[in-house]
């Protein structure tokens, strides 16, 4: 009787070791089938930050609430087309995306604008507003794009004709430089999941800088398709005549991501 109590608790002590063995794998199994989920949609929501960036828009809020498969969906959607086709559907996306329940998107875009530097300007913003609502998008974006350097320049206190602003805006954050180099990490296998996840923001923090500074690059006037695009410097030398809707918005939309970045709400 002993002996079979014995081997009994001995069986016990056996099965106990299998099923807690047994555990531990599965929470390493769970743990590792997460850390590629994780790693995936964050692939995923940087790549659709580039294939963003490559048709001049910004990182939309609507994006922020989208599933890893919508996300994935217009990502894919972007990459099957022709560059040029590519850039009208994107146009359309968000144009439309905005354009409802009369841009009730833009209306909580202005109304969370806070900061001291935002709040002083409240009054352009508005009849910005109002103008790109009529479709007067000659007025909204006129309007709005003088106020992106004034921001950028009291934020940074380089409020002096010479004061490299642009420079100091990159230091302020966690600038890459070389970007491709910085991709190039993202897509190799040995890196952790907290590793990829910093890289990955600290990659679209550095996208999204230099799409506001690519607003003020120098454009050549002879050069209609560089003035006509969305560009500071073909609009506010009077070169520029193409405004349209697309443009008007994506002003509000960067207008949005420096409040983001003075308000230490860098939402990437």
């Amino acid at each position: 009787m002993i002996m079979i109590t014995e081997l009994f608790q001995k069986e016990i002590r056996e099965l106990t070791t299998s099923l807690m063995q047994f555990e531990s794998n599965v929470i390493s199994w769970i743990k590792q089938g997460l850390d590629i989920w994780v790693k995936q949609i964050d692939l995923t929501f940087t790549n659709l930050y580039i294939a963003l960036g490559l048709y001049e828009w910004w990182m939309a809020p609507f994006l922020q609430t989208l599933t890893p498969n919508q996300m994935a969906y217009i990502y894919n959607r972007i990459e099957s087309k022709p560059k040029n086709v590519g850039k009208r559907y994107v146009d359309m996306l968000v144009v439309l995306l905005y354009r409802q329940n009369n841009y009730k998107m833009l209306d909580k875009i202005i109304g969370k604008w806070s900061s001291n530097n935002f709040r002083k300007r409240n009054n352009i913003f508005k009849e910005a507003l109002w103008a790109h609502k009529k479709k007067k998008y000659v007025l909204s974006t006129l309007a709005l794009v003088p106020q992106i350097e004034g921001i950028i320049r009291e934020f940074t206190e380089n409020t002096k004709r010479n004061d490299p602003w642009r420079n100091n805006f990159k230091k302020k954050y966690e600038y890459c430089g070389d970007l491709k180099t910085q991709y190039d990490k993202l897509l190799t296998n040995n890196i952790t999941t907290q590793e990829q996840t910093t890289l990955s923001r600290n990659l679209r923090i550095s996208l999204n800088i230099n799409r506001i500074i690519e607003l003020f690059d120098v454009v050549d006037f002879e050069n209609q398709q560089s003035v006509n695009g969305y560009n500071r410097h073909g609009m506010l030398h009077g070169f520029c005549s193409k405004y349209n809707e697309v443009n008007s918005l994506k002003t509000f939309l960067l207008l949005d991501l420096i409040h983001d970045f003075i308000s230490d709400n860098v939402v990437v």
